[in-house]
C-alpha cells in the first residue's frame, strides 16, 4: 500500500506503527531485529533508518508479506494488496499463485 509521509523521511519503526502493521514500537523493533523488514530489496535490522519517498518496504507478517511505497501527500493513493507468498526451494520468494 502507498503511505503518504509529510516529511522527505521517516523512520523505520515510525513508519511501521503509521501503516498500523504493528502495535507498538517494541513490536516493530522486535520485526525488525529479526530480519523480518526489508527496505528497497534489503534487510533492514536499524529501527531507527530514515526511510525516503520513494522507497520500498517489505515486512513479513504471520498472515503474509506486506508491500508499502513511501510516497508525498497527494501521491497517487493506489492501494497494494497484502500479498500472501510462498517460499521457493532457492530463497526468494513469490507471489502465491504465480508459478
Amino acid at each position: 500500500m502507498e503511505i503518504e509521509i509529510g516529511e522527505e523521511t521517516i523512520r523505520l519503526g515510525q513508519l511501521l506503527k503509521f501503516a498500523n502493521l504493528v502495535a507498538d514500537g517494541a513490536e516493530a523493533k522486535t520485526l525488525i531485529i529479526d530480519g523480518a523488514v526489508r527496505v528497497d530489496g534489503e534487510v533492514e535490522t536499524r529501527r531507527g533508518r530514515q526511510v525516503g519517498i520513494g522507497s520500498t518496504v517489505e515486512i513479513d507478517l504471520r498472515q503474509g508479506r506486506q508491500e508499502l511505497l513511501v510516497v508525498h501527500p497527494g501521491g497517487r493513493g493506489r492501494l497494494l494488496r497484502p500479498t500472501l507468498r510462498d517460499s521457493r526451494s532457492d530463497g526468494h520468494t513469490e507471489p502465491a499463485g504465480d508459478r
